[in-house]
């Protein structure tokens, strides 16, 4: 059985017409290829839930398109969805703010979805972001999730330096990658893996969680725990478990627990099997 709906506009203008089979088990996909012929970058909402397309880049989706009315679609200028494509793959870690006209850069800073792919390496654009998306706990959030380096980013500090939630996010994150910028050309270069335990405050790094979550994602960081914490067993322990160079930082008591020498000889029975 054939079904025909409506691709309309942000307006309600109707721009053309998905006609599908309901039997059709891939009907998401036959979307895309019929916007496609239309055009190369835009954004669907179905059911009041976003999905990003980005030419042909799709998010892992499972929605029922059956039984709606419309389908709404976003377009995205050429030029804007070339940088976007750029930043999916991967192929920059940056984008030349200098060469975006005024209407595209206010495009890119009201737009959350754009501005976390380009976040995820290059964090300048945080300059020119208003004080209302900053104050967004959830969008920070989804940034110290791709990636906790930009934690310690001056901005950030600003709001968020004593919020604990975001924190203990940021150290969670797979990626601490901080990036370099050329003084010559002032674009990233190269990000770096940074600590994000060794920029925060004292208060910080004498907090049993965060320093524990810190120690389980590099056992380094112990380094830059309060002296307190260097001689918490349950942080050491967790520390040496990941590395087993950082009994340096242990305090010399914990050094000489018989447990954490066990652990210590453990895995380097571990790395020479």
């Amino acid at each position: 059985m054939s079904n025909t709906i409506p691709l309309v506009s942000l307006s309600g203008t109707t721009l053309f017409t998905f006609t599908y089979n309901s039997y059709d088990k891939t009907i998401i996909n036959s979307l895309r290829d019929c916007i496609q012929k239309h055009y190369k970058y835009y954004y669907v909402i179905i059911n009041d839930e976003k999905i990003i397309y980005y030419n042909l880049h799709i998010e892992k989706i499972s929605i029922d398109i059956k039984n709606i009315d419309y389908i709404r679609i976003i377009i995205i200028d050429d030029e804007l969805g070339k940088i976007i494509d750029e930043l999916l793959k991967r192929k920059s870690y940056s984008i030349k703010l200098n060469y975006l006209d005024k209407t595209m850069l206010e495009h890119i800073l009201n737009n959350k979805d754009i501005l976390i792919l380009i976040l995820k390496f290059d964090f300048r654009i945080l300059e020119l972001v208003s004080e209302i998306i900053i104050n967004d706990e959830e969008f920070i959030k989804k940034l110290v999730k791709q990636n906790g380096a930009i934690y310690i980013y001056d901005k950030i500090q600003k709001y968020y330096k004593n919020n604990k939630t975001i924190l203990l996010e940021a150290l969670k994150s797979k990626l601490h990658m901080y990036p370099i910028y050329s003084e010559r050309y002032n674009y990233c270069i190269l990000p770096k893996y940074i600590d994000i335990l060794e920029y925060c405050d004292i208060n910080m790094k004498n907090d049993f969680d965060i320093v524990l979550e810190a120690v389980k994602n590099n056992g380094l960081s112990l380094q830059f725990a309060s002296i307190e914490l260097q001689n918490n067993y349950t942080i050491v322990y967790k520390a040496v478990q990941k590395n087993n160079n950082s009994i340096r930082y242990a305090s010399s008591q914990l050094i000489e627990h018989p447990n954490i020498k066990n652990l210590i000889e453990c895995n380097n029975n571990s790395s020479n099997v």
